[in-house]
């Protein structure tokens, strides 16, 4: 009988490639992921791997029983999430991946509540940018993601995937607190920014491509980004020791050291909405109905703004 987590780890290595990245994807040991293949493979009665130079790739057969497994892993959680309906019971493991700002602001206060309210739960949360981990999701490495969408940078949506908006973020610009436009009374358009040195993501990044857009459609300039982190924290102290200008998400700016100062310009402003995302087939799964909850009440009490209305993203409950 073909092992249901053999067939997880050989759709892993499908997509990623190396033993080490499904080890680190299924906190695995090395031994531990080449045993379940050798018993996958005595069960399938056929090489489902085959070592080409320091590679271990995927054979034919290995190929065609990923394309199984994919449809055979959904039934399986469609089947555990109605069992977990039927025992009425919040428990198991939730594995989340999250954007960098909710896993620094929105998640510390959410796990404590998901703790004292069931013990029975386990939640496991990894960074990871969202053009990663929806196809982590989608792969079920995990269960849940917390990603953004912005307004100017619409990404697609697989149909496996179902977004439920928890909050609006708005995009802002971070000055140094001595910078001749830091004070509230110094109104500025986009285009003075021409001149300035930029603090960005990293080149290639989703959150690059939108401020080299925002500034070059709405300000008529290409940004001059010479200092590249996908670390909000350390732009903002970059910003902080006036190395230059930084565009953030509002969520970021708990984040900030002293010497930091937030504005937007007269001439344009832009938002982001921030997402959680489930597979469909664990849509009724009564964990995540608790989670989603918790998370919105957390964001009502950090005050943040709530979904602007969008009809792609028209779930707003997992409640049956």
């Amino acid at each position: 009988m073909l092992d249901p987590k053999g067939l997880r780890i050989l759709v892993e290595l499908n997509s990623r490639g190396t033993i080490t990245a499904v080890a680190e994807a299924l906190a695995f040991s090395l031994s531990a992921i080449s045993q379940r293949l050798a018993q996958l493979e005595i069960a399938a009665g056929v090489p489902l791997t085959e070592r080409v130079g320091r590679r271990l790739l995927l054979t034919e057969a290995g190929q065609r029983l990923v394309a199984h497994a994919t449809g055979i892993l959904a039934k399986m959680e469609e089947a555990e999430t109605e069992l977990e309906l039927l025992s009425g019971s919040v428990s198991g493991v939730l594995r989340i991946a999250s954007l960098e700002t909710t896993l620094g602001t929105v998640l510390p206060k959410a796990l404590p509540v998901m703790e004292r309210r069931y013990p029975n739960l386990k939640i496991e949360t990894q960074e990871m940018d969202p053009e990663v981990a929806i196809p982590a999701l989608i792969r079920g490495s995990f269960d849940a993601i917390l990603i953004d969408d912005y307004r100017y940078m619409r990404r697609s949506r697989p149909p496996e995937l179902i977004l439920f908006p928890l909050c609006s973020d708005p995009i802002l610009i971070a000055f140094p607190v001595e910078h001749v436009l830091a004070g509230e009374q110094q109104e500025f358009n986009l285009g003075d920014l021409a001149s300035e040195v930029w603090i960005s993501t990293n080149a290639g990044s989703e959150f690059s491509e939108l401020h080299a857009y925002v500034c070059s459609t709405f300000g008529g300039f290409r940004p001059d980004v010479r200092h590249r982190t996908d670390n909000f924290g350390v732009s903002l102290a970059l910003v902080a020791n006036g190395c230059g200008l930084a565009l953030v998400p509002g969520l970021a700016t708990l984040f900030a050291p002293p010497g930091v100062v937030f504005r937007r310009p007269a001439d344009f402003s832009t938002d982001r909405t921030v997402c959680f995302a489930i597979r469909e087939t664990s849509s009724a799964r009564p964990a995540l109905t608790a989670f989603q909850g918790v998370l919105e009440e957390v964001a009502a009490n950090l005050k943040l703004a709530p979904p602007k209305n969008d009809s792609r993203m028209a779930a707003t409950s997992l409640a049956p």
